[in-house]
């Protein structure tokens, strides 16, 4: 006589040992739980399904004939409309609204982080990431200078002659984010963008920028240098005026400010850029060159 067992666990952990006699001659047929017969049959020679329920599971056992063979198969019925099935259905609506919530919460904050960002950028370039420029808009694909100095108001903006006209954009609110403060004569690199100047704050001219240099190496603290491996004078000298970029060199110039005097450059920004794999690459290789 086949037999056949199966183990149901109950949502609280309770073990259910549930068995199925089948007569190899007669086909009859017993079903029972824990030792506690649930279904009897006689003389089954088709395939057939029982359904019967385990404390408020219901449960299914099929049969099925294959040729001259049965097999079996053991199924909780989740989709009928049983009270405990309406209750898993009432708790996976609920998980839903739940999850869902969760997810617009974080669509919500991921939005409001994009947002604070662009305010942030705009303030820095004065271009708005999220305008798409077509290609009839008023860009120009050619490089000019601005330079800083003041209004009449006594307040610094950045002008550049452009053909036959002069743009200019107040830089009230906006931040040095190349780490050097603003000053006048400083000049930058501007694009005419549907009339107005859009700013590179990190392409100075050269003017500016060997100003830039220069000034870094007027106060380069060379001694101090030394106890991060840059122990020759003349290739950290030949790195200043060649190739450090405006940034690099605001972080020299103010390696002594903290971050509360300078965002951008600092003593921080400083140590990070001597320890940088880039900077030592640049520096031994300019050494070598040298030798």
């Amino acid at each position: 006589m086949p037999r056949f067992k199966w183990i149901y666990l109950e949502g609280d952990g309770v073990n259910h040992h549930v068995e199925l006699f089948h007569g190899r001659m007669k086909g009859h047929v017993l079903i029972s739980c824990n030792g506690t017969i649930l279904v009897t049959d006689f003389d089954v020679r088709q395939s057939k399904t029982y359904t019967f329920f385990i404390n408020e599971e219901l449960c299914k056992i099929h049969m099925n004939r294959k040729g001259l063979k049965f097999t079996y198969s053991f199924e909780i019925d989740k989709k009928a409309n049983t009270s405990l099935n309406q209750m898993r259905r009432e708790r996976q609506n609920r998980y839903n609204i739940y999850l869902g919530l969760i997810i617009l919460g974080f669509v919500a904050i991921s939005y409001l982080v994009v947002v604070f960002n662009r305010k942030v950028h705009i303030e820095r370039t004065g271009v708005d990431p999220w305008v798409a420029y077509s290609e009839s808009s008023s860009v120009s694909d050619e490089l000019y200078f601005g330079e800083i100095a003041y209004n009449l108001d006594d307040q610094l903006l950045i002008y550049s002659s452009i053909g036959s006209d002069t743009y200019s954009k107040n830089l009230d609110g906006y931040k040095a984010i190349n780490g050097w403060p603003f000053e006048v004569g400083q000049e930058y690199a501007v694009r005419l963008r549907n009339g107005d100047l859009v700013i590179d704050w990190h392409k100075p001219s050269d003017k500016t920028l060997n100003d830039f240099r220069s000034r870094v190496l007027e106060q380069l603290d060379y001694e101090g240098l030394k106890l991060y491996g840059y122990n020759n004078k003349d290739c950290m000298d030949a790195l200043i005026a060649n190739y450090t970029t405006v940034y690099g060199l605001a972080s020299f110039m103010f390696s002594e400010h903290e971050k509360t005097e300078n965002e951008f450059a600092n003593k921080e920004s400083y140590i990070a850029l001597l320890r940088s794999d880039q900077m030592q690459e640049t520096y031994n290789q300019i050494c070598t060159d040298s030798l």
